[in-house]
């Protein structure tokens, strides 16, 4: 075992079986859908063989006394061999349409209804010589190997114990009249029938076992895969944490938009962004930004402050600045009293000011 083989101890995520699930990769037993096949198959004859057994002969009548006559081989012949041939397909097409739907069913029933183009890409490395002669000497080799021996070891005793039957059924076919060895023949086929499929669906059930044990094993993580996928599925934490400040500056700026009541003047660019601006010079040293943004928050701030009766005024160019420079409930730098001084100025002035309260 390979050391990245040591390292991957941790089961499969619920996502990387997905994933693989997507690519077409899922754990299913062959053998399973051909003894289920083959079962489908057994009762159609049980059920049906009486039927199927009549319409085969009356075809085999039929060829043998065409043959007595001597046909040519032109399209006479082909057409009525076809009607002759006709019968027998319609009597064995329940039997072919019962193997096709269980044959469907078994696949389904061992992995869900998967729908993949992944397996029909061409993939290069079966064509390396270094992995083919890995999958020479995997444990589904390994497998495969004792199951072939296994599964010929009991057919060789199903053999055995027909063989040993055989010899008192012909004591019993030799007592009995031509009506009823139809009868035996369908008991000799039903035996036989159940001990054959018994004997494949135990082994069927052991491959399905192993191939979801080793679907599983394929699929094991190591914790560097782990915590590659956390990140890949939730975000590199920087930038989660990003996302977190994001949404903490937006609603803190949404908060702020209730503020805009105790603002002296909203100041514009006058659509694209909006800052509102509260000073009283007893208690502070400059101005400060109550509440700003821009685009749809630019948009509350003028709601709110039309709803309040706060001044709006237009100055793209401070509006900007302070939206760049200030933080919410932070003081006007000094390199924008400049251009601030004369606005407050002037609402200073206003009657019944609330600046100087």
């Amino acid at each position: 075992m390979s050391s990245e083989e040591q390292d991957k101890t941790e089961q499969p995520t619920p996502f990387k079986l997905e994933e693989a699930r997507r690519k077409g990769e899922v754990p299913k037993s062959p053998d399973l859908g051909g003894v289920l096949v083959m079962g489908a198959f057994a009762v159609a004859i049980v059920v049906m063989g009486t039927a199927i057994a009549t319409t085969v002969a009356r075809a085999t009548q039929s060829t043998w006394q065409l043959a007595g006559a001597g046909p040519v081989l032109d399209a006479q012949l082909a057409r009525w061999m076809g009607e002759a041939v006709q019968p027998v397909l319609q009597a064995l097409l329940p039997a072919l349409f019962a193997m096709v739907v269980v044959g469907i069913a078994a696949a389904v029933l061992q992995t869900g209804f998967v729908f993949a183009t992944e397996p029909l890409k061409p993939d290069f490395n079966r064509m390396n010589p270094s992995n083919a002669i890995k999958r020479l000497f995997s444990i589904r080799t390994l497998w495969d190997l004792g199951k072939l021996t296994v599964k010929l070891g009991g057919l060789g005793v199903l053999l055995a114990l027909f063989l040993f039957q055989a010899q008192r059924w012909s004591a019993t076919f030799a007592g009995v009249e031509s009506r009823q060895v139809p009868e035996l023949l369908g008991d000799v086929f039903l035996w036989a029938s159940l001990a054959t499929l018994l004997l494949m669906l135990l082994l069927a059930l052991m491959d399905l076992a192993f191939a979801r044990w080793e679907y599983t094993r394929k699929l094991r993580m190591s914790r560097r895969e782990l915590k590659d996928e956390h990140k890949r599925r939730e975000g590199d934490p920087e930038v989660r944490a990003k996302q977190k400040r994001s949404m903490r500056e937006l609603m803190q700026k949404l908060a702020a938009v209730a503020r805009v009541k105790d603002a002296d003047i909203v100041i514009t660019n006058p659509t694209h962004y909006a800052v509102a601006l509260r000073y009283r010079p007893s208690r502070m040293r400059a101005p400060e930004v109550v509440a700003k943004g821009r685009g749809f928050l630019s948009a509350r701030i003028r709601a709110a402050a039309g709803k309040h009766r706060v001044r709006i005024e237009r100055h793209p160019a401070l509006a900007r600045a302070l939206y760049a420079e200030v933080g919410l409930r932070g003081s006007v730098p000094e390199a924008l009293y400049a251009e601030l001084a004369p606005i407050y100025r002037r609402l200073m002035q206003e009657p019944g000011s609330r600046i100087l309260e």
